[in-house]
């Protein structure tokens, strides 16, 4: 028995060490503000060591093992806020490890962007190609655990972070973030590019590109979080600077027929429905007819992609 004692504490030993060395890079400056955040996230550690040791025993999930051997950071979710700020360690540690219980079937293509770049599909017009592309980029460590982009060449124009769940025996997909390119011709780029999507923004193929996903992955709910429950309003962070923040989510989803729910999430539907073609003004069916044989053509490409033909970059 007292030799089990001891094994138990040497493990809990060293994982309060690797645990250290996460906040250290975490928080690396040499300063008092950074010192206090340190020792403050390690006591909180100490408090919750139960649930380190979940992070650190995943036998069971080997998908999670495999990408926390790759992305470490990951870990940082027991004390950092993540995808939404009202949920608890314990809440996020469920979320991520079911994110990766779930990557089975259709689903498995996200596996693979935790390991490198897979394209989606692509797109054509008069300028270079588009590209919607999944992976894992380490900026948005607390959005989600996997990212869909829209790629011109080597500019990654929007993204959209999201982690797959399960509530009430559904998949659903939770969606933490979507963003914009910071190029200084970005406008430039997106009214260009909406021109070529027949009047679709490119922001909206990017969420439309998520839906068609997350319907060839059978997921049956898809939950937005709204404005005021992203993990940037949470008091991990603060008070962020003046204008740090200009997306507001809450437009973004409703305009995309989303519905505000209680636990502070938008609901999207995964299903896409095209709008009659008799019921649209004469002048603009033709552009609509374009469009939307573009998006069923994009949509095919994601359903092959998921079936198994995953191209990686």
């Amino acid at each position: 028995m007292f030799r089990k004692a001891i094994e138990k504490l040497n493990i809990r030993l060293d994982i309060l060490r690797q645990y250290r060395s996460l906040l250290q890079q975490d928080f690396p400056e040499p300063n008092l503000k950074a010192l206090y955040k340190r020792q403050s996230l390690l006591l909180r550690g100490l408090c919750r060591i139960g649930l380190l040791e979940r992070w650190h025993r995943t036998a069971g999930n080997p998908r999670l093992t495999e990408v926390l051997e790759r992305h470490p950071h990951i870990r940082g979710a027991i004390y950092w806020p993540y995808l939404h700020n009202d949920w608890t360690p314990e809440r996020r540690f469920e979320v991520i490890d079911r994110h990766y219980l779930l990557l089975d079937g259709p689903a498995a293509i996200l596996l693979a962007a935790a390991r490198g770049k897979v394209r989606l599909a692509s797109l054509r017009g008069s300028g270079p190609e588009l590209r919607l592309v999944l992976d894992k980029p380490k900026w948005f460590m607390r959005e989600g655990e996997v990212v869909l982009n829209l790629f011109q060449e080597e500019a990654r124009l929007y993204s959209v972070a999201f982690a797959l769940g399960l509530e009430d025996g559904k998949r659903l997909a939770y969606v933490g973030a979507i963003q914009g390119s910071n190029l200084d011709q970005a406008a430039e780029i997106y009214r260009q590019l909406t021109r070529e999507l027949h009047g679709l923004r490119p922001r909206d193929l990017t969420i439309l590109a998520l839906r068609m996903l997350c319907d060839a992955m059978g997921i049956e709910r898809l939950l937005a979080v709204s404005h005021k429950a992203r993990h940037h309003e949470s008091a991990f962070f603060g008070n962020l600077p003046e204008g740090k923040i200009q997306a507001n989510y809450d437009e973004i989803w409703s305009e995309q027929g989303g519905r505000l729910l209680e636990n502070g999430f938008f609901e999207l539907p995964t299903k896409i429905s095209h709008r009659d073609l008799s019921k649209i003004p004469s002048r603009k069916r033709a552009s609509y007819r374009r469009r939307y044989e573009m998006l069923d053509g994009l949509g095919s490409q994601i359903r092959a992609a998921c079936a198994g033909g995953v191209l990686t970059q």
